[in-house]
C-alpha cells in the first residue's frame, strides 16, 4: 500500500536528472558497442554485454537512491567507511592482481576495488562530520578547518 510519505517522495523525484542519466547511459553503451565491433567476437561481445548488465546495476540503484531518504546515510556513513578503511589495509597484503595490490579477487564473480566504495564513503563521511560540526557550533569555515 503507497502511504503519504512515499507519494511525497515520489512527487519530489527528479525526473529530468533520470532520463539524461537514462541517455547518456545509452550513449555510453552505443559508443561500446561501436567500438567493441572490430575486436574479436567473443571477447568484444562479452565486454559489451558486461557493461549493459553494470550499466542496469546502476541505474536501479540510481533509483533507489533517489527515493532514499537521506538520513539513513548518518548511521550508515560511518560504518560504510569504517569497512573501507579495513578493505583498504586488507588490499595492500593481499597477493597482486592485475598489476597492483589494489585489487580483491572474488572467486567466480570477478574482482573488487575497494578504493571505490572508500571515495563513497568519503564523501559520506565528510558530510556528516560537517552537518555535526555546524549543530555544535554553526560556522561552517572553522568546522571546515578542523576536518
Amino acid at each position: 500500500m503507497i502511504n503519504m510519505r512515499m507519494l511525497g517522495r515520489a512527487k519530489r523525484f527528479d525526473y529530468v536528472l533520470m532520463i539524461l542519466l537514462l541517455a547518456l547511459a545509452l550513449v555510453g553503451l552505443v559508443v561500446l558497442y561501436s567500438a567493441t565491433r572490430v575486436m574479436p567476437r567473443d571477447n568484444g561481445d562479452r565486454m559489451f554485454t558486461v557493461q549493459v548488465i553494470c550499466t542496469i546495476i546502476g541505474l536501479i540503484l540510481a533509483v533507489i537512491l533517489a527515493v532514499m531518504d537521506y538520513g539513513m546515510f548518518k548511521v550508515v556513513g560511518p560504518v560504510m567507511y569504517s569497512l573501507g578503511v579495513l578493505m583498504l589495509i586488507f588490499v595492500l597484503f593481499s597477493p597482486k592482481l592485475n598489476g597492483s595490490h589494489s585489487w580483491i579477487n572474488l572467486g567466480g564473480l570477478g574482482t573488487f576495488q575497494p578504493s571505490e566504495l572508500a571515495k563513497v564513503a568519503l564523501i559520506i563521511i565528510i558530510a556528516y562530520f560537517l552537518e555535526k560540526f555546524e549543530e555544535e557550533q554553526g560556522n561552517r569555515k572553522i568546522n571546515f578547518l578542523k576536518l
